[in-house]
């Protein structure tokens, strides 16, 4: 699996937030990859290869990405009780494989740890759905809201009222925080 080639597809084609916190600058990216990957490597581990003539797909829209595996839920797995952590191996030699070289963590936890992933990055939790003989993944994205994604940036954030600032020092941290362009010095002093 060609894994830098996917999250540099990932990367190119997807948006990114910029937040400045102190005077660290942060790029939070639209989705969370970790969820991504997971169900990459989900939808080519679990697929049904004795469909011929289809591949996995993965496709990035404006507000959401799919990623369709050829097949079925493996019996006895539903789309009502996929989050219920059980592990059930379509394909035992490539699960194993992804086990071994740490793409695929522990068996029957990957749908939950997606679901994880979204939602602590501030998204809704993934849809699956089954259209045919094919399972999709969709993961929706921020539209619009993407500046109030979560991020562990938070964990970073600096009190700046331990370092007892007076009012126009507030003021141009804000300013400076906030103004993603050149800003004069002039025009600082204009605006405090």
């Amino acid at each position: 699996m060609k894994n830098i080639k996917i999250e540099s597809f990932f990367k190119r084609n997807t948006r990114y937030a910029t937040k400045i916190i102190g005077f660290e600058r942060y790029d939070i990216p639209e989705y969370p990859y970790d969820a991504v990957r997971e169900a990459i490597i989900n939808a080519i581990a679990h697929r049904d290869y004795e469909i011929k003539g289809t591949d996995v797909t993965f496709f990035i829209y404006d507000d959401r990405i799919e990623i369709i595996s050829p097949g079925n839920l493996k019996f006895p797995l539903t789309l009502n009780n996929l989050e219920d952590g059980n592990s059930v191996r379509r394909n035992e030699i490539i699960c194993n494989l992804f086990h071994h070289t740490k793409y695929m963590e522990q068996y029957g936890t990957g749908i939950e740890r997606i679901k994880t992933k979204m939602i602590e990055h501030g998204l809704p939790a993934p849809k699956f759905e089954l259209n045919g003989n094919f399972f999709k993944v969709i993961l929706y994205g921020p539209g619009e809201n993407i500046l109030k994604l979560q991020d562990s940036v938070h964990a970073n954030k600096i009190d700046l009222k331990k370092y007892d600032l007076n009012d126009r020092q507030y003021k141009l941290l804000e300013i400076l925080s906030q103004n993603n362009e050149n800003i004069t010095n002039k025009e600082i002093w204009r605006i405090i």
